[in-house]
């Protein structure tokens, strides 16, 4: 005798298992928006501001310079061609942060030695001109070791015309006068648009076109300088030089 209870719990359990398989076959079939799509190519972001920066200098390994143009020097001093003609420096390359970044110290004395004052130079040139023509301006982090109230930094961009035979140019951007007045610990980001580089003047200066040309920077320069009867004697760090848009 067939018992009426087994079967309806058979029945229930095979409606039940029809039902789960169709259920399942809709899951997979179902809605193409609830699904990823299967392309079978590698989805790549589009470029943003901060994957557009370029590096001018990281500073983290000695590179040469390449500045064919003017070879002469008083000393090279990791990488850089160093000008003075009144002045000692000396640059050291340390460890930054834990992820091993490098950074240049630079330890200066700037005795007086002209009527206005004095100065010196770390110049490097690249072994091609390189082309910043797109972006806004340049950024260097910094960071005041020991204070020099009585010196300012300068940085340089030494371009080419398209007459090979004028040489370079010579453009400043003068950083804040209070920005080595004091010793800081922590790093800050000095802001240099290319609309606020003027073209150079005075002795040893050189010119072209007049025209900043970003397109051709062959060299750039960090400038430390003095005013009048004043001898300033500091430290300072510098790391990351780069362009912002």
């Amino acid at each position: 005798m067939i018992n009426k209870k087994a079967v309806i719990v058979l029945i229930l359990f095979l409606i039940g298992l029809i039902w789960g398989c169709g259920k399942n076959e809709k899951s997979q079939s179902g809605n193409p928006q609830d699904q990823p799509e299967q392309t079978g190519k590698l989805v790549v972001p589009k470029p943003s501001d901060s994957l557009a920066v370029f590096t001018v200098d990281s500073f983290d390994e000695t590179t040469g310079s390449f500045d064919k143009r003017y070879p002469e020097y008083v000393e090279n001093q990791e990488g850089f061609d160093v000008y003075y003609v009144s002045a000692s420096v000396q640059l050291t390359r340390i460890v930054r942060n834990s992820s091993n970044n490098k950074a240049i110290r630079i330890k200066f004395d700037l005795p007086p030695a002209f009527s206005w004052g004095n100065w010196l130079s770390l110049r490097k040139g690249f072994r091609e001109p390189l082309n910043l023509e797109g972006y806004q301006g340049l950024d260097l982090d910094l960071k005041v070791e020991k204070a020099s109230p009585e010196a300012f930094l300068r940085i340089t961009l030494s371009d080419l015309s398209d007459d090979e035979k004028k040489g370079d140019e010579m453009w400043w951007f003068d950083a804040d006068l209070n920005l080595l007045q004091k010793t800081s610990t922590q790093w800050k980001t000095i802001r240099m648009p290319f609309d606020k580089f003027r073209v150079s003047s005075g002795e040893g200066t050189r010119h072209n076109d007049y025209q900043l040309n970003l397109g051709k920077i062959a060299a750039y320069e960090i400038n430390l300088v003095s005013n009048a009867v004043k001898h300033p004697k500091g430290v300072i760090l510098i790391d990351s030089f780069r362009t912002y848009k």
